[in-house]
């Protein structure tokens, strides 16, 4: 019996040892650890709760998380507590304010049910990480950005206005309005006219992706029949193709119309920046359009067979002003804007948009989808 009784004490004893170094452990992480029971009472926290609350764990032990935060941030947070304990399934990356004496902080948390043995939920296990540095960072970055959007756009319109009047002044001077011009006066005028409507293409593109940015851009969606689109700007690039010896064609298409829910311009814009692009880097072959009818949505995709992209540039292809293998002197130019205004455009109509490619020389397929018009 006396056998009996000193294993029962030893177990008590090695079970305390082990809830202590669990202690110790759960102390030493500098993120936010908690057990709740079913009334959202703290029964256990870390020293670095404590520590985010400037309490000491004894103060915050036994209490509810309305006898420590104030009502409407105790409200929020025991909402998503009862219904993990409710639920009985886990919430992941939480975003909860909470009251300190430093001031307002923001943590991500990440909330677990605690199950009896019999698999009824008792309580909850908490893991929370303070992110108010990140979050005011972020705060600080979009305001940046703004700012940046809202510079480049006013600069734009400014530079537009004098843009076209040195344009008409020129056109006036070429058609010999005021007076004979010789063929040498004539080549540089042309000259000029060609580098203020590459300026004008610039200034257009930086105009397009603040508006997308700034979330400014008002589509005018329709039922529309997207393969009667793309056959139309397929034969506005028909003679471009042709004189660089490219292949341009769509190569699969439904027999019948397929109507999507867009607006018309922008989806016109979205084609005619993918067809030049594969244009552009295609020297030889073929830039083939494919389009298929899915559930939901129309999915299009240009093939070519041009330079290709490197794998690692891919998740980069749509950032603004990227341009990868640009060769120095003559050859293809660009803002590096027109994946990125194309990104844009196709997710503002609820699409989306990817590219894939094998690596340099091996092609590149650009696919991007739009939804099905509900009236067809």
């Amino acid at each position: 019996m006396k056998k009996r009784k000193d294993k029962k004490t030893k177990s008590k004893i090695e079970s305390s040892q082990q809830l202590e170094i669990l202690r110790k452990i759960f102390d030493a992480i500098p993120a936010m650890i908690f057990f709740k029971d079913k009334d959202c009472r703290n029964l256990f926290v870390n020293q670095g709760l404590a520590d985010s609350l400037r309490k000491s764990k004894s103060e915050i032990e036994g209490k509810t998380t309305d006898e420590l935060l104030p009502p409407g941030q105790a409200a929020k947070m025991m909402r998503s507590d009862r219904q993990v304990m409710k639920t009985g399934k886990a919430k992941l990356d939480i975003l909860e304010a909470f009251d300190t004496p430093q001031g307002m902080r923001w943590a991500k948390t990440v909330k677990i049910p605690y199950r009896d043995k019999t698999g009824k939920v008792i309580g909850l296990i908490g893991i929370a990480m303070d992110v108010t540095e990140r979050i005011e960072a972020e705060d600080k970055l979009k305001d940046a950005n703004q700012m940046k959007t809202e510079f480049v756009s006013s600069v734009s319109h400014e530079l537009r206005t004098p843009l076209t009047i040195i344009k008409e002044g020129i056109s006036l001077v070429l058609e010999e309005l005021y007076g004979e011009i010789n063929e040498q006066q004539k080549k540089l005028l042309k000259s000029s006219t060609d580098n203020i409507n590459r300026l004008s293409y610039l200034i257009d593109d930086l105009l397009d992706i603040s508006r997308i940015e700034a979330g400014h851009v008002e589509l005018r969606c329709q039922s529309m029949d997207i393969v009667a689109q793309a056959h139309e700007v397929v034969a506005e690039f028909a003679k471009y193709a042709e004189n660089k010896g490219i292949e341009l064609s769509i190569a699969k298409a439904p027999c019948q119309p397929l109507f999507v829910f867009a607006d018309p311009t922008r989806l016109e814009e979205i084609f005619m920046n993918l067809i030049y692009n594969s244009l552009k880097f295609t020297q030889k072959g073929s830039v083939k359009l494919e389009i298929s009818g899915k559930k939901n949505c129309a999915e299009v995709s240009i093939v070519d067979t041009g330079r290709g992209i490197d794998e690692e540039d891919l998740p980069k292809l749509f950032s603004k002003f990227q341009q990868f293998d640009r060769e120095p002197g003559p050859g293809s130019k660009g803002t590096g804007l027109g994946l990125a205004i194309t990104k844009g455009l196709v997710e503002l109509h609820g699409g989306k948009i990817w590219a894939q490619s094998k690596g340099l020389d091996k092609g590149t397929r650009f696919t991007f989808t739009i939804p099905k018009s509900k009236n067809k």
